[in-house]
């Protein structure tokens, strides 16, 4: 329909538009460090992109893509971040073993390994939007449709996005 899709290529685009090394703003890429380790990070060992600065960089990135419309980004709060007046703001969810279940049959990790990294990702995203927003990630407000990817296939969660979109925004 027209969309650009926005994801880890965002981390690219703040690498190129800072100058800075994509390997370390990866780290920092929906990571949420404690600000003692941040400042160690950024002043003992001279490191040019702190979390602070990172954040920064992504909303200005953010705030680029949104203007100039026809994209979706896919996390790193910008549901928070682009102005709800010029944003659908989509939250895709599945239940922990679903999640679990979909990264064993694709990938050759164990379900023990598929689970921990589940649950790292949810406690890094939930950090991040908490630390960089102070909101909860599961609070329905801050999105117009939430939906369980377990229930629907990729076509028909793309279909009621669309719907969404022209209903919202013709």
């Amino acid at each position: 329909a027209g969309f650009e899709v926005w994801d880890r290529d965002i981390v690219q685009e703040i690498a190129r538009v800072s100058g800075g090394d994509e390997r370390i703003l990866s780290s920092l890429d929906e990571h949420h460090r404690r600000a003692i380790d941040d400042a160690v990070r950024g002043f003992l060992k001279s490191v040019d992109h702190t979390n602070v600065q990172y954040f920064r960089a992504l909303v200005r990135v953010v705030r680029t893509i949104a203007e100039h419309g026809s994209a979706v980004v896919v996390g790193r709060g910008a549901n928070y971040i682009v102005p709800v007046t010029r944003a659908l703001r989509v939250r895709l969810t599945a239940p922990e073993a679903w999640r679990i279940d979909q990264i064993v049959s694709r990938t050759d990790m164990t379900v023990r390994e598929a689970t921990a990294r589940v649950r790292q990702w949810d406690r890094e995203r939930t950090d991040f939007v908490q630390h960089h927003f102070r909101r909860h990630i599961e609070d329905a407000s801050a999105y117009d449709l939430v939906m369980n990817a377990a229930a629907f296939d990729l076509n028909a969660m793309a279909d009621l996005v669309l719907g969404a979109y022209a209903a919202r925004f013709s």
